[in-house]
């Protein structure tokens, strides 16, 4: 994938730049942590910088920006008929349900896990990983909150977790919404969710295809760890911000995509 945005000076985008060079200066102090900075306006870039020792091109985990790319793959898939917003979570593993299931946990659909209102009293912390080298801890997160198990099932562990609440009525930040998301897509089209043959194919939009074909890899990636050069997050807030947004042939996807 090509640089297709073009570029232009600050002042032709509308842009102060003597108020642009004091944010930069601003974010160029340590407690910052600046990788990469890229400004569009407009559908054009106007500034594009690396603080040292990163550079142009240089993978780094998206972290929760990853649930945007996901819930895009899902919406192309819903677009696609592939997927509807009103299918029901239990729908998709009849074999890992407890039996039976809680009514709010029958109830709960793609729409409510998109919009994080499963229903749920609190996020989920304790899926198990079979290895302490399995856990994406860039951050500085504490090791206290994982547990470990030679052959971990996060579909199976939420799905038989007790629903306080009717889904729909309660937002609750919950990265398992996004776990299950990425494993009814690969249920759906036998594919993770990075390689879904679609539009929304995150290995398109992010311009890298992430290693390896394990499950349980694929739904950390696609919740808090996909791995992408900075020019990802260019796609995917251009994409947001078009009026054409998923529509075959507009020029967004002949920009981003190739015609």
């Amino acid at each position: 994938m090509g640089d297709y945005f073009p570029r232009c000076a600050p002042a032709q985008a509308g842009v102060d730049a003597a108020r642009l060079l004091e944010l930069c200066a601003e974010l160029q102090k340590p407690r910052y942590g600046l990788h990469a900075l890229l400004l569009l306006r407009g559908g054009k870039v106007f500034y594009e910088s690396y603080a040292a020792p990163y550079q142009k091109g240089e993978k780094h985990s998206l972290f929760s920006v990853s649930k945007s790319f996901t819930a895009v793959a899902i919406l192309f898939a819903v677009q696609e008929g592939i997927l509807s917003l009103e299918d029901r979570v239990i729908g998709f593993f009849p074999e890992k349900l407890p039996s039976p299931p809680c009514p709010n946990m029958a109830a709960m659909t793609i729409r409510h896990l998109l919009t994080m209102t499963p229903g749920l009293e609190a996020a989920p912390h304790d899926f198990k990983y079979p290895h302490l080298d399995d856990v994406i801890n860039d951050f500085p997160y504490s090791y206290s909150n994982f547990t470990y198990d030679g052959r971990p099932d996060w579909v199976g562990d939420f799905l038989h977790r007790y629903v306080e609440h009717p889904p729909g009525q309660r937002f609750l930040y919950c990265s398992s919404c996004t776990y299950m998301l990425s494993a009814i897509l690969r249920k759906a089209t036998g594919q993770a969710c990075w390689n879904f043959s679609g539009r929304g194919c995150l290995s398109r939009w992010a311009c890298t295809r992430p290693h390896g074909r394990n499950a349980l890899r694929a739904l950390k990636l696609a919740a808090g760890g996909f791995p992408s050069v900075q020019k990802a997050w260019q796609n995917l807030g251009s994409f947001c911000c078009r009026k054409d947004a998923g529509k075959a042939g507009s020029c967004w996807e002949q920009n981003i995509f190739g015609k």
